[in-house]
């Protein structure tokens, strides 16, 4: 096997190949019904000789990243009754990768550390306050509910701990605590367009970040008339929402980008794979959008939830030329054809 490179093209330009997509690729080097050994190649800069040598003779170092979405693990875990109370959430702590890791390297945890305002001594105390933040944040959006079991007064640690419909859903639609968040801000009697900006806000999309090399393209493609809404106040594309706004209005109408490619500088990401990205998560956040609506008995919103939530899954406008896409071997240029007639 030959790696012919450690690099990859993502949202965020140029990255490493991951630890686990290297060792996966090494390991099929050799047949295992015919040869006893295998070999292996990656061409990699100087720099970063050091790094594969210590990856293939198993000495590089993992840590945990449990800490960056604990919040959705907390949630998860009170909905499936692993954890019943706060006393039980440090126990789970505990048992935990990170519990182990920021024991033996505290200053690569020292973000936690300093979240809790503890020195690095006091790791154990400060894993245990972030469970509990964790837990109060998920309180304070009711996605966790927190009651005495028989109604007497309890320690705070021991009060039972419940997911209510919109932990549930958040858990279900393995969405992050920000874009439930957002999810939940939505006003009451929100219209078609108000939701396509709360879709476009969602955190899943933060990577998606506008380029330099990308903004003129986007300014000029939001101006399409093809494009049914327009940015708030007209403003040009400047943020990632705006570009996720822009790329679903761009793939349910259809448009037609040729004219517009000569603004995209070399270096910028393709519209084409921004918008696969789009379009794989958007069905989720739709379906939660629907469920959180239906929760507050909120018709109007529901309603335009569930056409977004269609919309989305058929990439098409309803009513247009478009809905062909959804028929095999009919391309874009056969749905303009389409249209005309």
């Amino acid at each position: 096997v030959i790696l012919a490179g450690t690099y990859q093209w993502s949202n965020l330009g140029m990255t490493d190949l991951s630890d686990l997509d290297i060792q996966q690729m090494i390991g099929r080097a050799g047949r295992p019904q015919y040869d006893t050994e295998g070999t292996a190649i990656i061409m990699c800069s100087e720099k970063n000789q050091r790094k594969y040598r210590d990856l293939i003779n198993s000495t590089t170092t993992i840590e945990s990243c449990l800490h960056e979405h604990l919040v959705e693990h907390i949630n998860t875990e009170i909905g499936l009754r692993t954890i019943t109370c706060l006393q039980e959430g440090e126990e789970w702590i505990k048992n935990s990768f990170l519990y182990i890791r920021i024991q033996q390297n505290p200053l690569h945890y020292r973000a936690i550390l300093s979240l809790a305002g503890l020195e690095g001594h006091q790791w154990e105390k400060a894993l245990f306050r972030l469970v509990e933040k964790s837990v109060e944040d998920l309180q304070g959006r009711e996605m966790v509910e927190m009651q005495n079991i028989d109604g007497t007064p309890e320690p705070q640690k021991l009060r039972n701990l419940s997911a209510t419909i919109y932990g549930e859903t958040m858990s279900s639609n393995c969405l992050s605590f920000k874009t439930m968040c957002c999810i939940l801000d939505i006003p009451v009697k929100s219209s078609l367009e108000a939701l396509l900006h709360a879709l476009s806000n969602a955190h899943e999309y933060a990577d998606l970040k506008l380029r330099n090399g990308e903004k003129l393209f986007y300014k000029k493609l939001s101006q399409d008339p093809e494009i049914r809404y327009q940015l708030p106040n007209g403003a040009s594309p400047t943020t990632a929402a705006h570009k996720v706004f822009i790329i679903v209005q761009m793939t349910l109408g259809n448009v037609d980008i040729e004219p517009y490619k000569q603004d995209l500088k070399q270096g910028a990401g393709g519209p084409a794979l921004d918008s696969y990205q789009v379009f794989r998560l958007a069905p989720r956040i739709c379906k939660a959008m629907a469920t959180v609506a239906l929760q507050r008995e909120d018709g109007k919103t529901l309603k335009n939830a569930l056409h977004l939530t269609r919309i989305m899954s058929g990439k098409a406008w309803p009513g247009t030329s478009v809905i062909f896409r959804q028929i095999d071997a009919i391309g874009a240029k056969s749905i303009k054809v389409l249209g005309l007639k």
